[in-house]
């Protein structure tokens, strides 16, 4: 055999496999495609009716009408996290806001400068704490979330009957949070957006349309400066601007009235004779923002030394997550979580809001 026909062969070959798998190659491409085409068109038109095909064909529904809604009027433009939500039956999913792309977290002092945002943030913390109590949406039921009353949320027990969902003392606690505030700022979004678009037509609905568009939970820089907002802190009442007109509303930043209240919710006293969420209460159930000021002010540099040292010395995460690194014993680490417990106490006090 000469070298020209020996190197040659292998060639020839090769072109004889491709001329035999490339046929089947283009054959299951197109069972694919014609597959999920006429599953597709099969959805669109109602035949198919069982969740398992329907799952494969189109597993989050992002294409096709939910048909298992009764009324059928999802639209092919209707929001991707709107079709999500429909999509769940018992489980809330948490996802933080999907449909206004990426926003800045601003400090609070830059978002109370944006007077349509602050206004409309206003009007859908109000909304939101005027929700039935037991609706899974409710600020009461969500701030239980995070405490008591210890109540089951979203079809499952905290790990704990007597503190709850949050996990103190662990190495889950910095990150558990992040889907908590994930899930009030959904819920908050979307209670802003749909009020937004309640505003007569025209410029005042553009723009708290764009308002809602720009809303992030906000984040208060206590490190910068200790005092707690007035708007915050002792503001009693505030005017805004709601679809109906102006008007001056009770500050929903300043407490929780309960509605209705029960002393089984916090079974101890004296928090179960108070009828509103308090920071640093007297023994007669009123607020001393004075107080908390006071004690803010007499930590602020220590606390802001804590984080900065935990930030740039702390080398492992298990010691500056939690304060459960020693067993409980006493020493000479600090964590992200101790700090997070003494805001809430100086804010707090006795109320621990």
């Amino acid at each position: 055999m000469d070298v020209k026909t020996f190197v040659e062969r292998p060639k020839a070959r090769s072109r004889i496999y491709s001329k035999r798998w490339l046929p089947a190659f283009l054959a299951s491409v197109c069972m694919i495609v014609t597959f999920f085409g006429l599953g597709k068109l099969m959805v669109t038109n109602g035949v198919i009716r069982n969740e398992r095909l329907l799952d494969i064909v189109d597993p989050l529904r992002m294409t096709t009408p939910d048909i298992f809604d009764t009324d059928n009027t999802v639209s092919g433009s209707a929001d991707k996290a709107q079709k999500l939500e429909k999509r769940q039956s018992t489980r809330y999913i948490s996802s933080g806001i999907t449909w206004n792309g990426i926003q800045q977290r601003r400090n609070w002092n830059d978002f109370a400068a944006d007077a349509d945002l602050l206004n409309l943030f206003l009007c859908g913390l109000e909304a939101m704490q005027a929700m039935d109590q037991n609706d899974q949406e409710s600020y009461f039921l969500i701030a239980g979330i995070h405490g008591a009353p210890y109540r089951a949320w979203n079809g499952v027990q905290g790990s704990n009957p007597n503190s709850g969902y949050c996990p103190h003392a662990s190495i889950l606690f910095p990150s558990w949070h992040r889907p908590y505030l994930a899930t009030i700022e959904q819920i908050l979004g979307r209670i802003m957006r749909n009020l937004a678009n309640q505003y007569p037509a025209g410029p005042v609905r553009t723009r708290y349309q764009q308002a809602a568009n720009r809303f992030r939970l906000p984040y208060w820089d206590w490190a910068s400066n200790a005092q707690v907002p007035a708007i915050i802190g002792s503001q009693a009442t505030v005017s805004v601007q709601k679809p109906q007109g102006f008007v001056t509303i009770a500050n929903p930043m300043i407490s929780y009235v309960f509605h209705p209240f029960s002393p089984s919710y916090f079974p101890y006293p004296p928090f179960n004779r108070w009828r509103r969420t308090l920071r640093q209460p007297d023994s007669a159930g009123n607020s001393r923002p004075t107080v908390v000021n006071q004690q803010l002010g007499a930590n602020q540099v220590s606390l802001r030394n804590r984080v900065f040292n935990l930030l740039n010395y702390q080398r492992q995460f298990n010691i500056f997550s939690n304060k459960a690194w020693n067993g409980g014993n006493a020493g000479n680490q600090d964590s992200i979580e101790s700090v997070h417990d003494l805001i809430h106490g100086l804010v707090g006090g006795q109320g621990r809001k």
